[in-house]
């Protein structure tokens, strides 16, 4: 299978508030405060055939992860299977916010009556963002 998936790729980049769609809980900012930054750290595997992806976006000032938001996205040529399973927060504090996501990639095998799955393998990754902006995808 593994040639069909190619190998994961881990990849992040700094983006705007308004890229990542993230808003601080409180409205004033005190002018102590360091500015809020914003990271997005993806994790996609797969290849052209069928591939998964996971997004995190998280917001940190250096002093805290202020915010974080999740999601998936998938695509596959039939017979192939590529399906997202979830991805949650599954751990909060001012020092980090960890994500877990799930994935399940495989094949099928295309008859008159559609698609018989062949063989499949379920994924699951890990993110954990930090205050300081760094980020590490586990899986």
């Amino acid at each position: 299978m593994a040639a069909l998936t190619g190998e994961p790729q881990a990849t992040g980049e700094e983006v705007s508030a308004t890229e990542a769609e993230l808003t601080e809980s409180s409205g004033a900012q005190p002018m102590t405060r360091a500015k809020t930054r914003y990271r997005k750290a993806e994790f996609k595997r797969g290849g052209r055939l069928m591939w998964t992806r996971d997004t995190v976006y998280f917001g940190f000032n250096g002093g805290k992860v202020t915010s974080s938001k999740g999601w998936q996205a998938n695509g596959h040529i039939f017979p192939n299977i590529a399906q997202n399973k979830g991805i949650r927060r599954y751990h909060a504090t001012g020092a980090t916010h960890k994500w877990r996501a799930k994935n399940t990639i495989g094949a099928g095998v295309p008859t008159p009556w559609g698609s018989v799955k062949a063989y499949s393998k379920d994924y699951m990754h890990y993110i954990t963002s930090g205050r300081s902006g760094a980020w590490k995808w586990r899986g």
